[in-house]
């Protein structure tokens, strides 16, 4: 059975918490505060216990405390300081008091009366014989005496009763005329002939007279004698292990022996043969093991059983539901859904949140929180004639403000500026200006601040005619130039291309060149200026614009192929003569002669050319001028292209016979 109840304190800042199996009130925050199943806002507290049925609650520091309780309810008790406290059930009042200590509340069918008739509710205590004994438990058959009083109570007697002192009552404090009945404040109770009797005695029960104590020779299992021979058992979290009263263990409320709890504290509310375990919240207890509750569970009895759910979800068939949309706390009966609490920025409208219009926290739809007004609205005080006090709406500002007074802007939103407490629509030179002050912040596209800065922006080319893109900074500085120009580090203007450049030749952003002038050529390190042709190369002629390199070498020199590409002097057999741009010999040194391919940067050897010639033309034209003498001919055929006049008068002079 679950047990709730719901208390309203006029207090400001409270924490409760359970101490044992008392929910106790503290004015500051406690560490280590046991919580569970508490539930304190909006000045509300709710309490969910178990199979409970008794409640023990105590808090001095408030004045006034209303308690709804329900049906299954059997009793509070309580300990206040002079405090206004109002008992309902179902918005019917059970009490209406002013409780300066403590009270004990007894509740039954009888007592839970309509509204008409509470006044014949009392707290506590039974009616014997037609007179009230406040903190009895069952009455002597016919009389007006009490026969058994509640725990902590003890019979007692009072001569100004008006009946001589023979009506035995109840108390744990005696006033001058009262005395004890049964000599001290003990457990006894009365038999039948108003004697004492020790409660709970097993054997050796001799009774008492008016004024003096029964005693007990042997008091019950669970039972020892304390206190001029009465039987008392161990207080709560205490067991008799046959000469004393001995703690549990930490973890028990009640025990057999010390590893044998009979319940646990409410920390560690699940016992497991005898033994306490403690499941964090979201968990729930199974034979040794903690599991966790199904999603959006906060606290469960089983995997299929959820308890309570979470924040901004309802319970309904055991399972958890997410609540409409702005409810903080909702529940679900008879097939609707009600929220109770909303989050911030809706109100509660009967049974639903609706979402606030003009400002952050809201009361209802055209009545605000003081200082929650959204962006563009300003707060106004309104009074309200119906419930005499001020309440407080929002009203919109003019268009483009973001924060306001009733009759002046403070801050504009993005995109205006402010101009004389209105807000004005920045320029279209101007992407975003100050919301506070006519000055721009950031230009459009290829637009510069003014100099001195105001609310425009000026066109790039506007500030320098040769600049065809700004810097992104929006400074007066150009970031790239037209072609033949390049920005000045010093002045951020444009500049044109260096004179050893070709006149479009530079880099528009770096003025790096990358064409040079003639005879002019890149230098080893790139920059804006190119290198003379002869300062890369004292032999070269002719550079190329845009690569380090020589196309052209003055005469018995060619140009590399490979790096570093400067002139190399002619091969010698060339005789210092060759193409100055390929390397190709156009003659030879003496005794050699050209390839036939002519496209060679070497010449052929006069003997390679034809072995019997003894000398080649001289300017190395494949022609033999003088051949060797006859006998060092060798047997072989001979060249055909040796000159055939010179060929011929060697044979005649030889007189050369075939076949002799």
């Amino acid at each position: 059975m679950l047990c709730f109840f719901t208390m309203f304190m006029f207090a400001l800042s409270i924490d409760w918490c359970w101490e044992g199996d008392m929910l106790q009130c503290f004015n500051e925050k406690k560490e280590h505060c046991d919580s569970s199943f508490v539930s304190y806002t909006n000045e509300s507290l709710s309490l969910f216990g178990g199979n409970s049925q008794i409640v023990r609650i105590t808090c001095t520091s408030i004045l006034a405390l209303e308690i709804d309780i329900p049906n299954d309810l059997v009793s509070i008790w309580i300990l206040l300081n002079n405090t206004k406290l109002l008992i309902k059930t179902k918005n019917e009042m059970l009490v209406n008091k002013n409780v300066e200590n403590s009270e004990y509340f007894l509740f039954n069918d009888f007592m839970k009366t309509s509204k008409n008739n509470t006044s014949n509710l009392k707290s506590g205590g039974v009616n014997c014989g037609g007179y009230y004994n406040k903190y009895c438990l069952s009455c002597m058959s016919g009389k007006m005496s009490c026969k058994q009083c509640e725990d902590g109570y003890s019979p007692m007697y009072d001569i100004n009763d008006g009946y001589d002192g023979e009506i035995v009552q109840c108390a744990n404090v005696l006033t001058t005329t009262q005395y004890w009945w049964c000599g001290t404040d003990n457990e006894n109770y009365l038999d039948s002939n108003k004697k004492c009797r020790v409660q709970n005695c097993y054997s050796g029960d001799v009774a008492g007279s008016k004024g003096t104590a029964g005693t007990c020779k042997q008091c019950k299992n669970d039972y020892t004698n304390y206190y001029d021979n009465y039987c008392h058992i161990c207080e709560r979290g205490k067991y008799y292990d046959g000469h004393d009263c001995v703690n549990c263990r930490s973890r028990c409320l009640t025990c057999l022996y010390k590893d044998k709890c009979t319940s646990c504290n409410s920390k560690y509310s699940n016992n497991y043969y005898g033994f306490c375990y403690k499941c964090e919240k979201g968990f729930y207890f199974d034979i040794d093991v903690c599991n966790k509750c199904m999603n959006e569970c906060g606290l469960c009895s089983s995997k299929e059983k959820c308890d309570i759910c979470i924040n901004g979800y309802y319970i309904y068939d055991n399972s958890c539901f997410v609540c409409p949309e702005g409810c903080s706390t909702c529940y679900y009966e008879s097939g609707q859904i009600y929220c109770e609490t909303c989050l911030i920025g809706y109100y509660l409208d009967l049974y639903s949140c609706k979402k606030c219009i003009n400002c952050l926290r809201c009361k209802s739809d055209t009545v605000c929180i003081k200082g929650t007004c959204s962006e563009g609205y300003y707060e106004k005080q309104v009074y309200n004639y119906v419930q005499y006090y001020y309440e407080y709406q929002c009203i919109a500002c003019k268009e483009g403000c973001l924060t306001c007074t009733s009759d002046e802007c403070l801050m504009c939103k993005t995109g205006f500026y402010l101009q004389s407490g209105v807000c004005v629509t920045c320029p279209n030179t101007c992407s975003l200006c100050s919301t506070t002050s006519a000055e721009c912040i950031e230009c459009q596209q290829n637009y510069v601040f003014q100099n001195p800065k105001t609310i425009e922006c000026d066109l790039c080319s506007s500030f320098d005619i040769n600049c065809k893109t700004c810097d992104s900074s929006f400074l007066r500085r150009c970031y790239e130039c037209q072609s033949g120009y390049y920005p000045s580090s010093s002045t951020n203007m444009c500049i044109k291309c260096s004179l050893t450049c070709e006149s479009n030749g530079c880099n528009t952003v770096t003025g790096e060149c990358q064409t040079c002038a003639d005879n002019y050529t890149i230098t080893s390190t790139p920059g804006v200026d190119c290198g003379l042709c002869s300062d890369f190369d004292s032999n070269c002629e002719t550079c190329l614009k845009t690569t380090r390199k020589c196309n052209k070498c003055k005469a018995s020199y060619y140009p590399q192929t490979v790096s570093p590409f400067m002139c190399q002097q002619c091969d010698e057999t060339c005789g210092n003569k060759c193409d100055q741009e390929y390397g190709y010999c156009t003659s030879c040194k003496l005794g050699y002669v050209l390839k036939l391919d002519k496209q060679s940067l070497i010449c052929e050897s006069c003997q390679s050319f034809d072995p019997i010639c003894q000398t080649c033309a001289s300017n190395g034209e494949r022609k033999c001028i003088t051949c060797k003498d006859i006998t060092d001919l060798p047997v072989m055929g001979l060249a055909s292209n040796v000159i055939q006049p010179v060929w011929t008068t060697v044979m005649e002079q030889m007189e050369f016979v075939p076949n002799a």
